[in-house]
């Protein structure tokens, strides 16, 4: 799956391009502001690491639902099925 949305925080009067793209049981999001996405994982410093580099990280992997097709929507399935009946 893939997909490119405008996500707006009417609170803080602001919005953000989100991309998301998966392919089970991973899936990652990509913000062009670089803001954080709550429920997720910063992993931009791979980035900084070269392809034959070795070494140990540890990494929590949050488990998010994924129902809803939209980036960063991870309601979980009452919540959806309540909304949308």
């Amino acid at each position: 799956m893939s997909g490119l949305a405008m996500s707006i925080d009417l609170q803080r009067r602001a919005g953000r391009l989100i991309d998301e793209f998966s392919f089970g049981p991973l899936g990652w999001l990509v913000t062009f502001d670089g803001s954080e996405v709550e429920g997720t994982v910063d992993v931009s410093s791979w980035t900084e690491r070269g392809y034959h580099d070795k070494g140990v990280v540890k990494l929590v992997v949050p488990c998010q639902w994924a129902i809803s097709s939209y980036p960063a929507d991870f309601r979980p399935p009452s919540t959806f099925a309540r909304l949308n009946p």
